[in-house]
């Protein structure tokens, strides 16, 4: 049975992706909270790698690739190396994103961090109306999206404070609540370019999975040429990161789950490209920190605060409510003229119909009558 004729289909992607995007940034946050690990003979610390994480972020999404082999019904265009110089940009704005998310996920509760990675629709939005691309989408309806985006603001802004304020569980990472905000408000900046800059996939008549994991690949070797620039500023030490994988045994485990996560996000976000509309994509986005905070609950990385928590949850529903009016594509005038037109001409289709039964049905009777 083909993945079209399944009626569960969306429903199993919109999970994939909510599942896998929770999953990916908790294990992310679990390395935290380990007991010290070996990281040379003798030495013990926290894990605190976020920039040899992105690359991990990179290999999960180029995996996906994988998945796209498999796919026979749609034909695409041989790889050229055209492909690959499509992928700089996007890759490097992607990569610089990842790390200023990954920078902040130490200094505040890992809710937060989701909640706030939603800034992104603050910056993509504008963007769109800049470029001639996409301003089309965002005319459409544009009084609600204004209106949506100052919810949106208003909504994080009272998290924000309410964070710095009184976070009730003190973080792994040495780095202020608000520091570690800043990091990841800068990396919705950098995604909403990210969102604008994969326009120029738009000409590559590539399957969407092969240029996902391209991407991944070229994002990969950008962050190689890097590390050896951070090593040397010691900002990253990749040798200690691949002792502790080869001594520590909940560190290699958490890790091939983080990764099995990355991969479960990106084809439950292909699949729900493909399957659902975007107002249920985006909805479930929004909705994602609303599962984050209920797994760091249980497993105690988040503990229940009155007022936190309220402020948290009543902040995170207004969120998704300014979501919905943001990507609900209201039925305009032309549509709703051309639908009526529609139901007339079925209308008077029916009509038809019945006359030439009903002419059908006289006639009979007349021409039994004269033979009678």
């Amino acid at each position: 049975m083909a993945k079209e004729d399944f009626a569960a289909f969306p429903i199993i992607a919109l999970i994939m992706r909510i599942c896998g995007g929770t999953g990916g940034f908790s294990f992310a946050k679990a390395w935290g909270f380990y007991a010290d690990s070996e990281y040379a003979a003798g030495k013990f610390k926290g894990f605190s790698h976020p920039y040899m994480q992105v690359v991990m972020i990179f290999l999960g999404e180029a995996l996906v690739g994988l998945v796209g082999l498999f796919d026979k019904k749609t034909k695409h265009d041989k790889f050229h190396v055209k492909h690959i110089l499509r992928c700089i940009v996007p890759a490097a704005l992607d990569a610089a994103a990842q790390t200023f998310s990954n920078l902040g996920i130490g200094g505040e509760l890992i809710s937060v961090q989701q909640i706030f990675r939603l800034t992104t629709i603050l910056f993509a939005t504008p963007l769109c109306a800049i470029f001639s691309d996409f301003r089309d989408s965002f005319a459409i309806n544009m009084k609600a999206k204004i209106q949506s985006l100052i919810i949106m603001t208003c909504a994080f802004v009272v998290v924000g404070v309410a964070s710095i304020s009184f976070t009730p569980v003190v973080q792994p990472d040495c780095g202020s609540t608000a520091k570690s905000m800043s990091y990841v408000i800068f990396s919705g900046f950098l995604s909403g370019l990210y969102t604008i800059s994969t326009r120029m996939y738009k000409s590559a008549n590539m399957h969407p999975l092969t240029q996902q994991s391209m991407e991944g690949v070229v994002g990969m070797i950008l962050y190689m040429l890097v590390l050896p620039i951070l090593n040397h500023f010691q900002l990253e030490f990749p040798g200690e990161w691949f002792y502790r994988h080869t001594h520590t045994w909940y560190i290699t485990l958490n890790q091939i789950l983080f990764l099995t996560a990355v991969f479960t996000v990106t084809l439950g976000g292909y699949y729900c490209s493909k399957f659902t509309s975007n107002l249920s994509f985006q909805v479930i986005e929004a909705a994602r920190p609303l599962l984050v905070t209920v797994v760091t609950m249980i497993v105690k990385f988040e503990k229940p605060e009155v007022k936190f928590t309220l402020v948290s949850l009543s902040a995170q529903c207004i969120i998704i409510y300014a979501t919905i009016i943001h990507f609900t594509e209201p039925t305009t005038k032309a549509k709703q003229i051309s639908e009526q037109a529609d139901a007339l001409v079925v209308g008077s289709a029916d009509t038809l119909e019945i006359n030439t039964k009903t002419k059908r049905k006289t006639t009979k009777r007349e021409n039994s009558d004269i033979l009678e």
